[in-house]
């Protein structure tokens, strides 16, 4: 009869009937562990990359997707369509995203657009690009401002219909538009001024 250490009574054989001494064991086990703590790093890892991910797109704004896009983004080189209160819809590439508006332009006229009056958006990206200092600071006024000084003839646009005419002053909160007939700036009817908050967008014919 074989005689049997009693020391290695109880411990595990390895496949081919030997048994494992204490080290090898303990080996196994902190491999084993190493793997698991491999495995639980990983998915942390995850988690917590899955949660930036949340919170920056938490942090976006639709006015970020519409500075972000180019060329790139649309065969249609920057097109969007927006959707005003009435329901009409503005199509054009995009220009300038400003303070309180953005800009946009296509073969026949130019658009501003205040940020009020957009109901959605077609066309967006995934891409966000926040505004630069410069960006910042431009707004609805400063490009009317621009318009006003080169006497070009509009459309504004609100819940009360079309007004055409020339920007002639640009205030604060609103603006005064010579009303006269398209093509015809010296036949001036009158002047009207127009709260910027009533308004919708501007259009200005290229």
């Amino acid at each position: 009869m074989e005689w049997t250490d009693p020391r290695e009574m109880g411990r595990p054989r390895g496949p081919g009937g030997d048994r494992i001494d204490d080290a090898e064991r303990v080996r196994t086990l902190l491999e084993g562990l190493d793997v698991q703590a491999q495995a639980l790093a990983a998915l942390d890892d995850a988690e917590a990359a899955e949660e930036l991910a949340r919170a920056e797109i938490a942090r976006t704004t639709w006015a970020d997707r519409v500075r972000a896009i180019d060329a790139t983004d649309h065969a249609t080189i920057g097109l969007i369509e927006v959707e005003l209160p009435d329901g009409q819809v503005i199509a054009g590439r995009v220009v300038a995203v400003l303070a309180d508006g953005m800009q946009l332009a296509n073969d026949v006229c130019t658009w501003i657009i205040r940020t009020d009056a957009v109901q959605s958006i077609v066309g967006l990206g995934m891409r966000t690009r926040e505004a630069t200092r410069i960006e910042q600071r431009l707004s609805v006024t400063s490009v009317l401002r621009e318009w006003a000084h080169g006497r070009s003839p509009v459309q504004c646009l609100s819940a009360r219909g079309l007004r055409e005419g020339t920007v002639v002053r640009v205030g604060a909160d609103h603006i005064d538009v010579a009303e006269h007939e398209r093509g015809e700036p010296m036949s001036i009817r009158r002047i009207r001024t127009l709260p910027l908050p009533s308004l919708w967008a501007v259009r200005r014919w290229q």
